[in-house]
């Protein structure tokens, strides 16, 4: 693993807060055909590599996003970033987390479709689930989600 100095820290802190303190939903976020945040995101991960990032992005998800529509922005956000794209050894815990923060009946289809969004990918990258064998295949159903969406239970109370 590569060592990143105070300096990275920092410049790591400051451009997840930039990505993930807008609002997706907003209609001047990258309005205009502009990928602003979108390239800043892909330089980030480009500079310093997916493993280093990653954990920066799921401790901004656990501090900062308090609320259900937070983490239902951050949820946007992250796909939009590409982090759906990346390997991910364990997504266990991240995707796992979404679900526990959110009541997605509460919000219809809305939260399960951007967590089943985030879910199917990153699981699929490491070979957990295959679509094609399985099509019916429900995030929200699978035993280890339940089991890690447990395990979040009971460390949060």
């Amino acid at each position: 693993m590569e060592t990143i100095d105070m300096n990275d820290t920092e410049e790591i802190i400051k451009t997840t807060s930039y990505l993930f303190n807008c609002k997706f939903d907003d209609p001047t976020f990258d309005a205009d055909n502009s990928y602003e945040h979108s390239d800043k995101a892909q330089k980030l991960i480009r500079d310093y590599g997916w493993n280093t990032i990653f954990p920066y992005w799921f401790d901004y998800l656990q501090q900062c996003c308090l609320t259900e529509n937070d983490v239902l922005n951050f949820a946007n956000l992250f796909f939009y970033y590409g982090g759906t794209e990346q390997p991910l050894r364990d997504p266990y815990p991240f995707i796992s987390y979404l679900y526990y923060r959110v009541d997605t009946q509460k919000y219809g289809g809305t939260a399960s479709d951007i967590f089943d969004s985030i879910a199917i990918p990153l699981l699929s990258n490491i070979g957990e689930i295959n679509l094609e064998k399985n099509p019916s295949y429900v995030p929200e159903k699978d035993p280890q989600i339940i089991k890690a969406i447990e395990a979040w239970k009971s460390i949060k109370k």
